[in-house]
């Protein structure tokens, strides 16, 4: 594949860019193209981290030098979550958030946390009837942002959604369904319930 590098360039700025004057930090993601080279322009121009969907596509993040990683996903695996912990606990710099959406998701990182001194960065992930990932209700949705809050090391820090499983279209009620799911998830980030900073993350 060839890639024309002012195009590149002219992208990337671009992106960058809205973000900045939106006052949204942004994260790309690499798993298209898991380039180093793409990631370094990324940074460069003024992106806050990468995002990963997997665990071994964030421990390449790393090697390619990024310093914060929003895993798009959630973290239910043990030897992955005692990765995670090992490099938060050697590399304290380094910024590190996943996603929780179930009870038992939520139980399973406090387990594995418990004894260590890593205090883990959460996003409660909010989908949709019929989605693939996420909370289905605003009412389970709080449950879980509520047990989150009962573990000293999970910290709720926002909400994040996916809305392209609802429609890759324009119609107008794709659009209606996308700004509907969009206020669902500022309606739980405003109800309380543990959160920390304020976040709204879309994919």
């Amino acid at each position: 594949m060839v890639c024309k590098s002012q195009a590149v360039r002219h992208n990337v700025e671009s992106l960058a860019t809205y973000c900045r004057a939106s006052g949204a930090l942004l994260a790309p993601h690499m798993k298209t193209s898991m380039s180093p080279e793409l990631v370094q322009l990324q940074l460069a121009a003024g992106a806050w981290g990468v995002t990963a969907a997997t665990v071994s596509q964030a421990r390449v993040a790393r090697r390619f030098g990024v310093r914060n990683v929003l895993l798009a996903n959630q973290l239910v695996d043990p030897a992955a979550i005692a990765g995670v912990v090992a490099d938060l606990k050697q590399h304290v710099e380094h910024g590190f958030l996943c996603y929780v959406d179930s009870l038992e998701g939520a139980a399973l990182l406090a387990s594995e946390l418990a004894g260590s001194d890593v205090v883990l960065d959460v996003l409660l992930e909010m989908g949709q009837p019929g989605g693939r990932t996420g909370s289905r209700t605003m009412a389970d949705a709080r449950l879980v942002a509520e047990a989150v809050a009962q573990h000293p090391q999970l910290h709720l820090v926002g909400v994040a959604g996916y809305e392209g499983s609802i429609g890759s279209d324009r119609e107008g009620a794709t659009l209606a369904a996308v700004r509907a799911q969009a206020r669902s998830w500022r309606m739980l980030r405003s109800a309380g319930g543990g959160f920390g900073r304020t976040a709204c993350v879309w994919q």
